[in-house]
């Protein structure tokens, strides 16, 4: 609890004190205590076709059994740039998925992070003297994360709600660790670098905002 109760002894003296006039002023409103925790892990591959793939997975967890969880996959070429120095991205395709809890699973010590066999549709839009075509790629992707190295923690307070809506006494606790990615993308299974990041936040909500006040 973010709060400590006070011993019912001294409640019911703090009760005692209080003026009889106080019992007409409004009560506050009911402070909202809520929290959530995010895992998040993203791999960064390269295929045989040139093409570099990003992929990102996610979980998010409330304080009840309800969990959202996605997939995300993005293609694209590096190319130099037309307008100077440098290179750029091209060729540029994107496509993500909803997850039910069953299919992608995290470790809660960043561990690793993992997705087996989940159907994408990657879709390019390609750029014409007749206007824009939209190409579609249907894909089986797989991801397999594993953490390296040393756990990074940080933690810190803050006056915002998750929501962005109302003013908080927020506590936010974050893990990330490098990891090694191992990808399979279609018929293709490729390694490279990857990530893993968990955050847990604990929030105490004041009133929200009222916006028609100048």
């Amino acid at each position: 609890m973010l709060r400590r109760a006070l011993p019912a002894a001294l409640a019911a003296a703090a009760f005692v004190l209080i003026p009889s006039a106080a019992s007409a002023t409004p009560e506050p409103a009911p402070v909202e205590n809520y929290m959530f925790t995010g895992y998040y892990g993203d791999a960064n591959v390269a295929l045989a076709d040139g093409r570099s793939v990003q992929v990102s997975l996610s979980e998010f967890r409330e304080a009840g059994p309800e969990v959202l969880a996605r997939l995300s996959v993005s293609t694209f070429r590096e190319a130099p740039c037309t307008w100077g120095p440098g290179t750029c991205q091209t060729d540029y395709a994107g496509g993500s998925v909803d997850l039910s809890d069953a299919q992608v699973h995290f470790s809660r010590s960043l561990g690793g992070a993992s997705v087996s066999d989940v159907p994408v549709t990657i879709v390019r839009w390609v750029y014409g003297p007749g206007g824009s075509t939209q190409v579609e790629e249907h894909v089986t992707v797989s991801v397999v994360l594993t953490g390296t190295g040393p756990v990074t923690r940080d933690a810190y307070r803050g006056e915002m709600c998750g929501d962005g809506s109302r003013e908080c006494q927020s506590i936010r606790v974050e893990s990330s660790r490098a990891a090694v990615s191992e990808v399979t993308f279609g018929d293709e299974t490729v390694t490279g670098e990857g990530s893993l990041f968990r955050g847990h936040s604990i929030d105490a909500a004041a009133p929200k905002f009222d916006y028609t006040e100048n």
